[in-house]
């Protein structure tokens, strides 16, 4: 069994995935504004190494402001003015073909009310959307896909991909709680076979980054058939 078989950087590939073959589930999960309309990624200036990749921007339109671009950003150590004034900066620079700053949006373990959620730049009040796991209880979800699947209901697209962040946001044992993910998986009735392919394809990801090694990795991806 070959000792690189491990996924290079997994969290990386699963965030890719999240946010665009399940870019319109995933925007829809996390409430951010404006209708998703596809992972077209916005080009950024080459000189900027500091902007996020790509795939955590795309095109979204909304009612109030018409044709935009989305862009995300993961946080989990500080949201303070000094963040929101970088990341304000960072959307400046972006090439849009909308000719707009993109709409800001904050993935966060932290709580609300540890972040500045505003910040004043002249008269420009900048206010991302943020959304935050902190009070993510893993086992309360895991509890809620059990009974649906014992019901032998089916599951939308949206409500599906809640299994997705179930191991991260665990605060006992994640490799139990990983073992859980890939059996609920294997059980859960998804009509779009489609979306149910993303959905392996990032649970897939997920095992790389909290297996212990490629030996459990090969157990837990066969769960998934």
């Amino acid at each position: 069994m070959r000792e690189d078989y491990r996924m290079e950087n997994p969290k990386k590939e699963f965030r890719k995935i999240l946010h665009t073959k399940l870019g319109k589930e995933s925007h829809e999960y996390f409430g951010f504004p404006g209708q998703y309309k596809g992972p077209e990624p916005c080009k950024k200036p080459d000189s900027d190494r500091e902007l996020p990749p790509s795939y955590l921007n795309y095109y979204i339109s909304s009612e109030k402001w018409g044709n935009m671009m989305n862009s995300i950003y993961y946080e989990d150590s500080k949201i303070d003015e000094e963040y929101l004034e970088k990341i304000y900066h960072l959307g400046i620079n972006f090439s849009v073909p909308y000719r707009r700053i993109p709409t800001s949006t904050i993935i966060t373990k932290l709580p609300l009310s540890e972040c500045v959620k505003r910040f004043e730049w002249g008269a420009v009040t900048f206010l991302p959307t943020i959304f935050t796991f902190a009070d993510y209880d893993s086992d309360e979800h895991i509890l809620k896909i059990k009974e649906k699947i014992e019901k032998n209901e089916e599951f939308e697209n949206v409500e599906a991909l809640d299994l997705l962040f179930i191991v991260e946001n665990c605060k006992n044992d994640q490799l139990d709680a990983l073992n859980t993910v890939c059996r609920l998986f294997h059980q859960m009735k998804i009509k779009d076979e489609i979306f149910k392919d993303n959905l392996k394809e990032a649970v897939r990801c997920i095992i790389h980054e909290y297996a212990v090694d490629t030996f459990q990795i090969k157990i837990l991806e066969q769960k998934l058939d």
